[in-house]
């Protein structure tokens, strides 16, 4: 079912559109409105006939075929009618017979009957087309249009005088193929000439009265009716070409079929189908006539998938031509002609079908004429060509052929190195016998000559078989061997030395650093890195490949390599550099890139000594190397805990921890793996008390998130720490609350509190918690600008039961009094509620601070006889039922009961 939109063009106040069923764009329609009219002025009207006209249209995608009659209707003369059908350029190009859209032309039935050409036309089938009657042989005039046209291509043609032109233009679209038809452009009542917008028509019917006016073009455009019978005879393929343009011939019937579709818009391109035609008709004088064939169908055809059966044809038929050559060396040429072919694009659908025939006709040649096989292969191919081309496979083949049945020929070929090199087995056998002979002083004089070989293939055959044989006595040979390798050779020479045990020899390992490592890195490494870099041999030669500078080494840790390969290369990397000091290099990129040492921590076993000694000796030059500041290297720390470095690396790790927690740096489950293990514990009771609060505090001065952190690593801190003596927490504290006091928060306070906690339960000594609490409480009953309950509340009832407990005065609490209070119990209860009414604490912690029923009564009674007491123990009271812990659900009980019987005895003192 094809769409056909239409269009009326006619005279109201000019010539213009009169009716149509598509709005085109401007510029189709400016096209379409200036051919529906006539192409100049009207010399005898009795002349006129309705026209066709034919033409693409340079936007839409429309063909356009349009039928033009005379308007007598119109209130002036030479006004015409025209009926353009707009045809979709798919349908227009695939329709066989143009000539079916002739009865869908008609004038409008009066003025007023336009509306039919508002609609869309659905044709669905064919409409039937006058048949043609048979014609023997073209008139002159056409042979004259078809020389011009299609041989000469001249355009435009003026056809003059021709008698039936609208039935030899349906004739002429009949045949077009599908590039040209779509750019077609022809008239069959030319008055001057058409043109579209950037051209002229190609083909232009005209009466033989307007001649004068197409007198600018050339009588060399020309095809005149009249004068047609004394032109020159044409060339004999347009005869058979006009036979099939104006006979009832068939498209299907156009030689060389499935090349017609592949032709381009050059009229002239039909006669390269005539000349293929021609060359596979006749028997070529010379084999490569029938090579020239498969260039014509290429200039035709250039896809790969285009016109395959032709292809196919051509070049079947030229492999057949060059078996039958007179001359082995014509058909030799022809053969290595047609290879050159297949190699192209456009033949690359054929190639696996004719290759093997190009094979088997080479092979053929070989067998029966080796001396020129081997003189063609030398002229046409190099030794690394054969194996990549039909032709040289066939050679090949012919030659191998021969050493079955025909050893003795290959005696011919000493002087011909590139045919000993194109054939493997031949390679092989002689390099062979080179290498198992190579003790024999003249056969290890030959085994170096074929080592300066010009032909690759003989080199690389003699190569592949003797480095396996090389041994620790053979450095000689492999500087030789070595001398000029590629890229391709690193790797099997790397396999066979490295199987071979070669490579423990000092000499030959220089030899294989210096002419493989050094040139080919990249492929060394590859190489290595296949082989297996567990070997020392190979790991040392991969590290080889790295430059000896900072970036060489993070090109090293950058690779994707296993993880003792890594340890491994690093460590031969670096091995060289141990016997002196260390370049700041590598203790700086020690100490900002965890690859480094993540890679040489690595536990895998076996463990090498080279990476211990390496780690060993960066230990020694940087001491406080940030592990714990590199990612992911603690927990490489703490698996080397077998490794003979491991008391410098853990005191290292431990330190840099805890000042990375202190700053901030570094995150507490990171630290706490290493604070838990048994070395740690020994560390925390070992070290100096001076240094561990150095370490602890000296980043906390005037600096509160440093100083907050400090005072949570102590109560995170290892239990040695806690339990050792002399006691270093006191200290710590000590310093802390002298390092900074200007931004207590309640997470600290809290924090310091948690510290009194653990202090009581491990401690080992009551002086070191009694120490603490009077520290704390000290501080927390002056400090009542800050939030401070929680450390009074820990350290309180130490401090209060010390003193009331014992007949004299603890030594440790001496910093809470003066030298003329007698009753020191009496002392804190006072300072601890003039403490908590003096701040902003919970009033609940008050209670809570007493720890027993006695000594809260003492507080009630001391706090009620003060102004505004009795408020404050309704407050405390509020505080306390608002918990949900059983201390204050007990403190709670005890101190309602007080205040709804406040008249109990008690000194209140």
């Amino acid at each position: 079912m094809w769409q056909i939109e239409q269009l009326l063009h006619g005279y109201r106040r000019g010539h213009e559109r009169l009716a149509g069923s598509v709005k085109l764009p401007p510029r189709d329609a400016d096209l379409i409105t200036r051919l529906s009219d006539l192409s100049g002025s009207l010399t005898d009207v009795s002349t006129f006939a309705p026209y066709l006209t034919v033409y693409p249209l340079p936007l839409s995608s429309y063909y356009a075929a349009a039928r033009t009659w005379l308007d007598v209707s119109a209130p002036r003369a030479g006004c015409v009618l025209t009926h353009t059908l707009l045809i979709p350029v798919a349908a227009w190009l695939t329709m066989p017979q143009p000539a079916m859209l002739e009865s869908l032309f008609h004038p409008p039935l009066g003025r007023d009957s336009d509306a039919e050409y508002e609609r869309s036309l659905q044709v669905s089938s064919p409409p039937p087309i006058r048949k043609l009657p048979a014609k023997p042989e073209p008139s002159i005039a056409e042979l004259s249009f078809v020389q011009r046209y299609f041989g000469e291509a001249q355009q435009p043609v003026v056809w003059f005088g021709r008698a039936e032109p609208d039935a030899t233009l349906w004739l002429i679209l009949r045949h077009l193929w599908p590039s040209l038809r779509s750019r077609f452009a022809s008239c069959t009542f030319c008055l001057q000439p058409r043109s579209l917008e950037d051209r002229s028509f190609d083909v232009m019917f005209a009466p033989t009265a307007v001649y004068p006016r197409f007198l600018k073009i050339g009588a060399s455009h020309f095809v005149d009716e009249a004068a047609a019978a004394t032109e020159a005879t044409p060339e004999p393929w347009c005869r058979g070409w006009a036979r099939r343009l104006f006979g009832p011939v068939e498209p299907s019937d156009a030689p060389v079929t499935d090349l017609w579709d592949n032709l381009d818009e050059d009229p002239a391109s039909v006669r390269r189908l005539y000349l293929v035609d021609m060359l596979l008709e006749q028997p070529p004088a010379v084999p490569q006539s029938a090579v020239g064939a498969m260039d014509l169908v290429e200039s035709i055809a250039r896809r790969p998938e285009a016109a395959a059966h032709s292809k196919l044809k051509v070049a079947t038929n030229a492999v057949k031509a060059a078996l039958a050559a007179p001359s082995s060396e014509d058909g030799l040429e022809s053969l290595w002609l047609i290879e050159t072919r297949l190699g192209r694009a456009s033949y690359a659908g054929i190639a696996p079908i004719i290759g093997p025939q190009v094979a088997a006709a080479t092979s053929s040649y070989a067998e029966r004429q080796p001396e020129a096989a081997a003189s063609a292969a030398a002229k046409i191919l190099d030794s690394d060509g054969f194996a990549n081309t039909w032709f040289g496979r066939g050679i090949v083949s012919g030659f191998r052929n021969l050493l079955a049945a025909r050893p003795d020929a290959l005696l011919s070929l000493k002087d011909a190195p590139s045919l000993v090199a194109s054939d493997p087995a031949i390679t092989s056998a002689y390099a062979t016998m080179l290498v198992c002979r190579r003790n024999e002083k003249t056969v290890r004089d030959a085994l170096r000559s074929s080592l300066e070989s010009s032909y690759p293939s003989i080199k690389a055959e003699v190569k592949r078989l003797a480095i396996p044989h090389i041994s620790r006595g053979d450095a000689d040979l492999l500087l030789p061997l070595l001398r000029g390798i590629d890229c391709a050779e690193v790797q099997p020479t790397l396999q066979a030395l490295a199987s071979s045990d070669a490579l423990s020899d000092e000499t030959i390992f220089a030899i294989v650093a210096e002419r493989v490592a050094d040139i080919f890195p990249y492929e060394t490494r590859s190489s290595a890195e296949a082989l297996g870099l567990s070997q020392s041999t190979v790991a040392r030669l991969f590290a080889r490949t790295f430059l000896r500078t900072k970036r060489g080494l993070l090109d090293l840790l950058q690779l994707s390599l296993g993880p003792r390969d890594s340890r491994v290369v690093v460590s031969e990397f670096l091995s060289p550099l141990v016997s002196g000091r260390l370049p700041y290099w590598v203790r700086e990129l020690a100490s900002e890139d965890p690859r480094l040492l993540s890679a040489l921590l690595d536990p895998t076993p076996p463990v090498d000594p080279p990476s211990d000694e390496v780690i060993g000796k960066l230990l020694s030059e940087q001491p406080d190397l940030p592990l714990a500041h590199l990612n992911g290297v603690m927990p490489r720390v703490l698996q080397s805990r077998s490794r003979p470095f491991f008391r410098a690396i853990h005191e290292a790790a431990l330190r840099d921890a805890i000042s990375g927690y202190v700053t901030g740096a570094v995150a507490q489950e990171v630290c706490v793996p290493i604070f838990e293990i048994p070395e740690s514990a020994e560390w925390f009771r070992s070290v100096a008390i001076g240094d561990l609060r150095s370490l602890i505090v000296r980043d906390a001065w005037n600096r509160p998130g440093i100083w907050a952190n400090a005072w949570h690593f102590l109560s995170i801190a290892p239990r040695p720490l806690y339990e050792r003596e002399p006691a270093a927490v006191p200290e710590i504290v000590e310093a802390l609350l002298h390092s900074y006091q200007n931004a207590w928060s309640q997470d600290v306070a809290r924090t310091w509190a948690d510290i009194l906690r653990r202090a009581r339960a491990e401690c080992r000594t009551r002086h070191t918690r009694l120490v603490l609490a009077v520290q704390a409480l000290k501080f927390g009953l002056h400090a009542t600008g800050y939030p401070m309950s929680d450390i009074v509340v820990e350290s309180f009832d130490e401090v209060y039961t010390a003193v009331t407990t014992s007949s004299t005065l603890p030594p440790e609490t001496a910093p809470l009094f003066g030298i003329f209070d007698w009753d020191k119990g009496k002392e804190l209860r006072k300072e601890l509620v003039s403490a908590f009414m003096d701040s902003n604490w919970p009033p609940g912690d008050l209670a809570l601070a007493t720890k027993h029923g006695a000594l809260l009564r003492k507080i009630f009674k001391r706090l009620t006889n003060k102004w505004g007491g009795e408020r404050y123990a309704q407050a405390m009271l509020a505080d306390l039922r608002g918990r949900s812990d059983k201390a204050a659900d007990d403190c709670a009980k005890a101190l309602g009961d007080m205040i709804h019987h406040p008249d109990f005895q008690e000194d209140w003192d």
